[in-house]
């Protein structure tokens, strides 16, 4: 990821974020167990507004991460979006939970729990 990162550097940002992509899936092919590669694979899906994408790559990040791995907040927060769009408020409440402990100053997992909260009624 690091020579992905410089390669892109020297990239002019009209192609960047299509080049990144791409070498992501492929990395991602190649290499299905890393799980960096799927964590940034998880975080530039959801950074692109591409859901499906995010929450596949969050549900990978999470069949191979231990389970206090700060690393899982963004995937937490995909897969608890995902759950709520889904009425799962199960799963939804588990990793809205879960990015709270993770990260209690962020914004982004308060807002989710709010709004989780918000569908339990």
């Amino acid at each position: 990821l690091v020579c992905l990162r410089l390669v892109l550097l020297h990239t002019p940002p009209s192609l960047r974020f299509r080049i990144e992509q791409e070498l992501l899936d492929e990395l991602t092919r190649l290499a299905p167990d890393d799980i960096d590669a799927a964590l940034a694979a998880c975080e530039r899906a959801h950074h692109d507004g591409r859901p499906e994408d995010a929450r596949a790559h969050a549900q990978r990040v999470f069949a191979r991460a231990q389970a206090d791995d700060p690393r899982l907040l963004v995937p937490a927060l995909v897969l608890a979006e995902s759950a709520l769009i889904a009425s799962d408020t199960d799963s939804a409440t588990k990793h809205a939970r879960l990015a709270l402990s993770i990260s209690p100053a962020s914004t982004a997992a308060r807002e989710l729990a709010e709004r989780v909260a918000r569908a339990l009624g």
